[in-house]
């Protein structure tokens, strides 16, 4: 692969600015080369990244899922066309690791033990952070982002972002994208249905209370309901975003659409090297939403390069088919390809579980209720 100075990346994001995935010339072709050199040099600042988060967090919280990946392309284009002060070399998570928690209290314990490392993130000048738990973004992600510097053995250090979520907040976060990526929708870059829009903008805020009763204890079916109920019906925010979540999730048949995404994905390759692989390398996935199948290749790390190059040269020929989507993805040591990044298997299994605890409520006073039965029973005396 070619090397590209400074400059020469500058001018390619300027391009990829005022282009997108569909456009065929040779002056994008170079571009999108130059994108493909600068994302493989953000590789050895990733492994390093990854291993101090893994290092550090594994003792907090032994049923992490850790999972690294480089930016998609088209994902990148979209950034440079959102912000117009934002440079392809000044982009901060074009290699990005990924830690999943188990609830918001170890989240915070994570957080904290890996900014002890001074030497990635102790001065201000080397890390920048987005704390999207305490305020979310107005589409309803939550997650804390953390950026910091690792050495990229040429050419300098590379930014690294490292996202923090918990299985709620991940829930949340792959279930959009697996609307996006069946429905050929931009929900993540603030761009799409307004319904759908609205559904999980509202749904975010009842996830949250959901996840905050569930973290003071587990509690059975019945009392769930019940704490969720309280929790919602004294709540004048809450109780209208309740209320929008039922009306839209029937609006939009939520449910039986997830089913149907992930009954009709064909997966063209054994499952099991995927959900059990303890690969530090990558996975390349291609999804055809037209037909409904999803393909992957294994790569071991020292063939990262190779899987670059593949990743590309897809990325490149599928451009002009917005049926299918191409990523490069790794997930190491605990949880496997398919609980990182359920969006590409199109299971949101965990999200339905709690969109079918929400559906269940109806926010009718529980004391007028028992009024209206008794009054009803004395009418048939």
């Amino acid at each position: 692969m070619p090397k590209y100075s400074g400059k020469a990346i500058g001018r390619a994001g300027e391009v990829l600015r005022k282009s997108d995935i569909h456009t065929n010339d040779s002056e994008f072709d170079e571009a999108m080369r130059a994108l493909s050199y600068w994302r493989l040099s953000h590789e050895n600042p990733l492994v390093e990244a990854m291993s101090l988060v893994q290092k550090a967090i594994k003792p907090i919280d032994r049923q992490a899922v850790f999972a690294k990946r480089p930016k998609r392309s088209q994902s990148i284009i979209n950034k440079l066309q959102r912000f117009d002060k934002m440079s392809l070399r000044t982009m901060n998570d074009i290699g990005g690791c990924r830690v999943i928690l188990s609830n918001e209290k170890k989240l915070w314990k994570a957080v904290k033990s890996v900014k002890r490392h001074d030497s990635h993130f102790g001065l201000p000048a080397n890390h920048s952070f987005n704390d999207y738990i305490q305020k979310p973004k107005s589409d309803g992600y939550r997650g804390y982002h953390l950026i910091g510097k690792f050495d990229g053995g040429q050419g300098g250090t590379r930014s690294i972002e490292i996202q923090f979520r918990t299985k709620f907040q991940h829930s949340w976060a792959t279930s959009v994208e697996i609307v996006d990526i069946f429905t050929d929708q931009a929900l993540k870059s603030n761009s799409g249905n307004k319904d759908w829009a609205a559904f999980f903008q509202n749904i975010s805020k009842l996830l949250a209370s959901i996840e905050k009763i569930k973290s003071k204890g587990n509690p059975s079916t019945n009392a769930l309901q019940n704490l969720y109920f309280e929790a919602i019906n004294d709540n004048k925010e809450l109780k209208g975003a309740h209320q929008s979540v039922k009306r839209l999730a029937e609006k939009l048949n939520v449910r039986t659409l997830f089913e149907a995404f992930s009954g009709s994905l064909k997966v063209l390759q054994d499952r099991t090297p995927l959900a059990s692989t303890k690969s530090r390398g990558y996975v390349l996935l291609e999804i055809d939403t037209s037909v409904k199948e999803l393909s992957a290749k294994i790569f071991d790390s020292e063939d990262s390069a190779e899987a670059e190059r593949l990743y590309s040269e897809r990325e490149l020929s599928s451009r002009g088919s917005p049926s299918i989507v191409v990523a490069l993805v790794s997930s190491t040591s605990l949880g496997g390809i398919e609980e990182a990044y359920p969006n590409y298997f199109a299971d949101a299994s965990s999200f339905l579980n709690h969109l079918d605890l929400i559906m269940s409520i109806t926010l009718v006073n529980p004391l007028l209720t028992r009024a209206m039965e008794y009054l009803t029973s004395a009418k048939l005396r």
